[in-house]
């Protein structure tokens, strides 16, 4: 098995995971997450497997479902990404695979594909928006809200998980993680960081 690797580690100088731009705003880049992509027509055989091995329930569209660790979000009728630890991902994978087995189902680890940035402070919904044709306003993106959009001319899933300050997640395919990097330190006015190799 391929070990876990940090995408953006070595696009923040001296190994930082997080910088801010001004004293509003600041972008963390995060680490030790798996994914694992549902696909299924059988809502209620997903549900079963997923109460018996994370307590989740499925969650309404364009929302996210969470539970300690775990988070479901929306992505379309019948498909959602799993976010859990990086750590539990293959035996989480193995038990859900084994659980729906008698229907129709796929259950495929995307945590080598994906990179998870997280942008917060007064000013992320305002950067965000520059970038994507959402209204990432707290009162029409909420916490627990998450869609699929354009950010930057890139595909992404933005997310709002349940934290002050505001924050907003960006999940990107980890091929863009320099681009997503380059475009949130331009749009975020920081140009103390270093230039992407």
């Amino acid at each position: 098995m391929l070990e876990h690797q940090q995408p953006f580690a070595p696009l923040i100088q001296g190994g930082d995971t997080t910088f801010v731009a001004m004293s509003d705003i600041q972008m963390t880049w995060l680490s030790g997450w798996g994914f694992l992509l549902l696909q299924s027509p059988s809502e209620s055989a997903l549900q079963d497997a997923l109460m018996s091995h994370t307590g989740l329930r499925l969650p309404a569209p364009q929302t996210v479902s969470t539970r300690g660790d775990y988070a479901l979000l929306w992505l379309t009728p019948k498909e959602w990404l799993l976010a859990a630890p990086a750590s539990e991902t293959e035996s989480l994978q193995a038990a859900l695979t084994r659980q729906m087995a008698t229907c129709l189902a796929a259950v495929i680890d995307m945590s080598d594909a994906l990179a998870v940035c997280e942008l917060s402070g007064t000013r992320c919904a305002d950067v965000l928006m520059s970038g994507c044709t959402l209204d990432l306003h707290a009162d029409t993106f909420p916490s627990g809200r998450c869609s699929r959009t354009g950010l930057a001319d890139i595909p992404a899933i933005l997310w709002n998980p349940a934290r002050e300050p505001r924050a907003v997640r960006c999940i990107v395919d980890r091929s863009h993680a320099r681009h997503l990097r380059d475009w949130l330190a331009d749009a975020a006015g920081c140009p103390g960081l270093p230039p992407a190799q």
